[in-house]
């Protein structure tokens, strides 16, 4: 699960359940993986300080792109492709 986190959306009931859920089944036989990718924020919320977390403290289209390559590289190495 990409969990995106931005300044309107890191403080919404809703982004702290989905992580939540996504924490949970991630120790379960399912065993789903969470990738948070902070847009704009200057700190990592309280609630993802103790798990990897990627990140862009702007929205500059170079960012954008590196942290595209991130997450496709992430999500690679956990579905055990190789990444070019």
């Amino acid at each position: 699960m990409v969990a995106l986190l931005t300044e309107n959306s890191q403080a919404t009931s809703s982004v702290w359940s989905e992580i939540g859920a996504a924490r949970a089944l991630g120790r379960s036989p399912k065993r789903v993986a969470l990738l948070p990718v902070a847009i704009g924020l200057t700190t990592a919320p309280l609630y993802l300080q103790d798990i990897l977390l990627l990140w862009s403290q702007t929205t500059e289209k170079q960012q954008l792109e590196r942290l595209i390559r991130e997450i496709n590289s992430a999500i690679n190495a956990h579905l055990g492709f190789e990444t070019p």
